[in-house]
C-alpha cells in the first residue's frame, strides 16, 4: 500500500492495521464518528468505483490516501462495490466514544461479498451462489450454496466436468480453505479466475476449529458463518447431482464457444445465453 510503511503509526492506525490484517482481500470500511473511512489502496479503489473525492494526510511518498462515506448511507455504497465484484468488510465502533477509555473498541460486524451479499444485490435476475470443493476419501466433491434460499448442491467427479458444472451454475464466488491441499486450492482459484468471479479463502482458524473440516458443504457453512455473521438455520441438507439424463459439455468447450460468458470481457450479446 502506498505510504503504508512510512506513515506514522498512531494508536488509531495501529488498530486499523490490526483489523485490516484479518480481511486483507476486502475493502475495509473503518468507522470514525459519522463516517466510514477507507485508507491506502482501499481508498484508491473505492474513490474510483464510487466517484468519491480522494483526500489524504502527509506529503509526497508518505501521503496516506483517504476517502469516506456517511455511515447512514453506507449500504448504497456497499451495494455498488459488491456489484462491481469487490468484497467489503465493515468495522464498527463497539462502544460509545464519549465513555471509551483510550482508543474506541472496533471490530468487523459484517463481511459482504458478491456470493453472500444478497441483501445488497439490486438486480432481480441476479443469483448469489458460493462454491467450493474438497477431497474426501480420495474423491473430489464440489458443493454450491445459495445463501438466500439455503439450497445446497453437491457433485463428485473429475476436475474438468466439475469446473464446467460450476461455470454453468454461474457462481458468484469460489471459496477455498487455507488448510486444504494446495493442489485443490489452486484448482479452485483457476475456476474462479476463468469463471470471472471472486476467489476467497477461509482462514486456518475457522477451518480447524472447533474441529477440522469434514467435507465441502461443511466448508461452505463455515465460510457463511465467517463472512455473513448471521443465522444459518435456513441452510438445507445437501442434494446430490449426478450425470444421469444430462449431456455433458467440457469446460474448454463451455469457455471457447462463449456459451455463458464472452471470451473478451465487456462484449454484449456475444454469448448463446444472451442470444436465446
Amino acid at each position: 500500500m502506498a505510504g503504508e510503511k512510512e506513515t506514522k503509526r498512531t494508536p488509531m492506525l495501529e488498530q486499523y492495521f490490526a483489523v485490516k490484517a484479518t480481511c486483507e482481500d476486502a475493502l475495509l470500511l473503518f468507522r470514525l464518528g459519522d463516517f466510514y473511512e477507507l485508507f491506502f489502496e482501499d481508498a484508491n479503489v473505492a474513490s474510483a468505483v464510487l466517484d468519491l473525492t480522494l483526500t489524504g494526510r502527509g506529503q509526497g511518498e508518505n501521503r496516506m490516501p483517504m476517502c469516506g462515506v456517511p455511515y447512514h448511507a453506507a449500504d448504497n455504497y456497499i451495494a455498488k462495490l459488491v456489484a462491481t465484484g469487490y468484497k467489503v468488510a465493515v468495522c464498527d465502533q463497539m462502544e460509545d466514544p464519549k465513555s471509551a477509555k483510550g482508543i474506541v473498541k472496533r471490530e468487523i460486524t459484517r463481511m459482504i461479498t458478491p456470493g453472500t451479499g444478497f441483501d445488497y444485490i439490486k438486480d432481480d435476475d441476479a443469483r448469489t451462489q458460493v462454491a467450493t470443493a474438497m477431497t474426501v476419501n480420495g474423491e473430489l466433491t464440489a458443493a454450491v450454496v445459495n445463501p438466500l434460499t439455503g439450497e445446497v448442491l453437491v457433485r463428485t467427479g473429475e476436475r474438468e466436468p466439475l469446473s464446467a458444472w460450476l461455470w454453468r451454475l454461474g457462481v458468484n464466488e469460489v471459496v477455498a480453505s487455507s488448510a486444504q491441499e494446495e493442489e485443490v486450492r489452486l484448482w479452485l482459484q483457476m475456476v474462479a479466475s476463468k469463471g470471472r468471479c471472486v476467489f476467497s479463502l477461509l482462514p486456518v482458524k475457522e477451518s480447524l476449529q472447533p474441529e477440522p473440516l469434514r467435507d465441502a458443504p461443511d466448508l461452505l457453512k463455515r465460510y457463511l458463518e465467517y463472512a455473513g455473521k448471521r443465522s444459518l438455520a435456513h441452510i438445507k441438507n445437501p442434494v446430490a447431482v449426478d450425470d444421469v439424463g444430462h449431456m455433458e459439455i467440457s469446460a474448454s468447450a463451455l469457455v471457447n464457444l462463449e456459451l455463458l460468458a464472452p471470451l473478451r470481457e465487456g462484449r454484449k450479446g456475444a454469448t448463446l445465453v444472451e442470444v436465446m
